[in-house]
């Protein structure tokens, strides 16, 4: 968790265009990210879809 509002993690956001809300996967050792922030909103009133669609997206990401 990352507070986008801190200048400390300024560079972070930058890094990964984070300026507000935002739910991203990252590989700290191929340094892929993911944006996952859409689908967080699309699916943030079903929980059960959201997580769906989140583990879904998690096993794309590491089988890529």
């Amino acid at each position: 968790l990352v507070n986008a509002d801190d200048k400390k993690n300024e560079k972070l956001c930058t890094q990964f265009e984070a300026y507000g809300s935002s739910l991203f996967l990252y590989n700290t050792n191929s340094k892929k990210i993911k944006n996952l922030t859409e689908m967080a909103f699309m699916n943030a009133g079903d929980q059960d879809k959201f997580m769906t669609e989140f583990y879904k997206n998690m096993d794309a990401f590491i089988k890529s």
